[in-house]
């Protein structure tokens, strides 16, 4: 079954690495996640709808799958990273099969690489090398 796994930044807290917040989001996932794991995944980003209306100031990327391997491969590897749990707004992840939030598609997962354009696609793609 189809579902989607959320991932949930602080943008401050992300702000306090060097380059864009978008970036970082993708590298960090990218270092805890072989792109053999995400293979034919589709990956989402953007700000939370809150942070868009000003009530927090979040900011996550989406990873949709089957939800078997999204719960039993990716998400630990989400949960157990000490950088990303440096940089996490809780909860930090959560599966969903349908989101409200305001995401962009960022590219889906083929070969290794992310096919995509802009930060976010860039940061796992220079994890990854």
């Amino acid at each position: 079954m189809k579902c989607t796994l959320l991932i949930r930044f602080s943008i401050e807290k992300l702000n306090e690495l060097p380059g864009p917040y978008e970036f970082q989001k993708g590298f960090l996932i990218g270092k805890a996640v072989p792109a053999r794991l995400l293979e034919g995944m589709s990956v989402y980003e953007g700000d939370t709808l809150k942070t868009l209306q000003g009530l927090e100031y979040l900011t996550l990327v989406a990873i949709e799958g089957e939800k078997e391997t999204l719960q039993k491969d990716i998400e630990p590897r989400i949960i157990l990273n000490e950088d990303i749990s440096n940089r996490k707004a809780e909860p930090l992840t959560q599966l969903v099969t349908e989101t409200n939030e305001p995401l962009t598609r960022v590219g889906t997962v083929r070969s290794g690489k992310l096919e995509g354009s802009g930060w976010c696609s860039q940061g796992f793609l220079y994890a990854w090398d």
